[in-house]
């Protein structure tokens, strides 16, 4: 009688271990799912987004659907590294991706996340400075849209280092385009240096269909425990 028992409490460890296992995995795979189709967090990694968005201990929430962007968002982008990349279809235009789904399971997403889409694209995150009509111009290391001065981050004029940004003379940001920037401008690869230099980039400005997400939220964990709306 007393094996008999044991026997049962044994099954009912058993049956709830396994229950308790299920229901972890079912959470993850919605929960991932989930990550893929809507939102999704994205570890921070580098300074180009300093003081913003510190360059670790640091994570952004980006919606992937339903969103419109306008000047000062913060946005996620896929960039092509090379000339052969434009030929392959963007991650950042693929609605799902199973491989990507199993790949991201159970972990955080991060900018230097590896792939096998790392030696065409790369994941990086800026703020959109231009958008579609909009006249871009940066002089004498000053910004300028619209003709206004924009002096929110300081700007210095590019050393031999490369850092600081290039005068770029005045231009209008073409349709489904963004002219992107990241807020620590003079430690930031970005559209100031696309003019010169940008793959499949018009005037330095990135296409719509690079854009993988619109940062809504950022949780940093550099000092405490913190989160904001961006």
């Amino acid at each position: 009688m007393k094996n008999k028992q044991n026997t049962s409490k044994k099954k009912q460890l058993l049956n709830s271990i396994i229950s308790l296992a299920l229901v972890f995995v079912i959470a993850n795979l919605v929960f991932t799912l989930l990550q893929q189709l809507f939102f999704m967090p994205i570890g921070v990694i580098g300074p180009s987004m300093t003081p913003t968005l510190p360059e670790s201990d640091s994570s952004v929430m980006i919606t992937k659907s339903s969103y419109e962007i306008e000047r000062g968002d913060v946005v996620v982008v896929y960039r092509p590294l090379t000339e052969a990349a434009l030929e392959l279809e963007n991650p950042a235009e693929k609605k799902f991706d199973i491989n990507e789904y199993f790949r991201h399971f159970l972990r955080l997403n991060k900018l230097s996340d590896s792939s096998e889409t790392d030696t065409a694209f790369k994941l990086i995150i800026k703020r959109v400075i231009g958008i579609s009509g909009d006249t871009i111009r940066i002089e004498d290391s000053v910004l300028y849209v619209n003709g206004v001065a924009d002096t929110t981050f300081d700007m210095v004029a590019k050393n031999t280092n490369g850092y600081g940004v290039n005068d770029i003379p005045e231009f209008v940001v073409g349709e489904d385009l963004y002219f992107i920037m990241g807020d620590n401008r003079n430690n930031s690869l970005d559209s100031e240096d696309y003019y010169t230099s940008g793959i499949g980039t018009t005037n330095g400005c990135i296409p719509s269909s690079w854009v993988f997400g619109k940062a809504i939220i950022v949780v940093d964990k550099s000092d405490g425990f913190k989160i904001a709306k961006i």
